[in-house]
């Protein structure tokens, strides 16, 4: 990657602005990880056996759900978004539906509905999945992130689990939002390979990020 450009000084008051200069360099971080690229290898393999999944998460991590949908049907999967509280309630997560993997989108683990759909401390899910792939950023309950143990508890080849990035103090979880799209895209390429572009393609977003971020004079303009 080239050198980031110039910060502009009036932004450094901005954890935004410091999480967003971040993002070439996290995606590439990612693509690189072997940890993430043997999960995502365990969840291609898991989500190809069934053919389908559910899709999970609810407000920014929805939208992330209705995009890891489409790059997942790219790949040949019957791949359904929810939000977190539908699906708890009223979809496949509810006694009257039947199981299929689960693909469960957050960026810390704090959602109720989300910690549900995956059977967190605020309330039993219904039925288990037959499996789950929980796509969140690094840290637990002591460490920023929300999930407390029940990830590690989970039944041994229960979980699937990919890390994106450390937790942000931003709200706005831009760089969680855009490496969580890679790891799912990870995926996706692991099923079918060339579906979306090949690695080539794959290995292209933390140069095409870069260039986006260097317009930020221009943008300041």
């Amino acid at each position: 990657l080239r050198p980031r450009p110039t910060p502009d000084p009036r932004m450094d008051a901005f954890v935004l602005a410091s999480s967003i200069r971040s993002q070439p360099q996290e995606i590439a971080r990612l693509l690189g990880s072997q940890e993430t690229q043997q999960a995502a290898a365990d969840a291609a393999e898991l989500f190809a056996a069934a053919g389908r999944v559910d899709i999970v998460g609810i407000g920014t991590s929805h939208n992330a759900a209705l995009t890891a949908a489409y790059l997942l049907r790219s790949a040949g999967i019957d791949a359904t978004a929810w939000s977190s509280y539908d699906y708890t309630l009223y979809g496949e997560g509810s006694a009257a539906a039947g199981g299929k993997p689960l693909l469960l989108l957050s960026h810390t683990g704090g959602k109720q509905f989300s910690r549900r759909a995956f059977g967190g401390p605020e309330g039993e899910r219904t039925r288990p999945p037959t499996g789950v792939v929980v796509v969140t950023g690094e840290g637990d309950g002591k460490s920023k992130g929300e999930w407390g143990p029940e990830l590690e508890a989970a039944p041994e080849g229960s979980a699937i689990v990919l890390r994106t990035c450390e937790q942000e103090v931003s709200s706005m979880y831009t760089v969680s939002h855009l490496t969580a799209m890679t790891a799912v895209a990870m995926i996706a390429e692991r099923i079918t390979p060339g579906c979306l572009g090949g690695d080539e393609a794959l290995a292209a977003p933390p140069a095409a990020c870069e260039e986006a971020v260097a317009l930020e004079p221009q943008v300041a303009a």
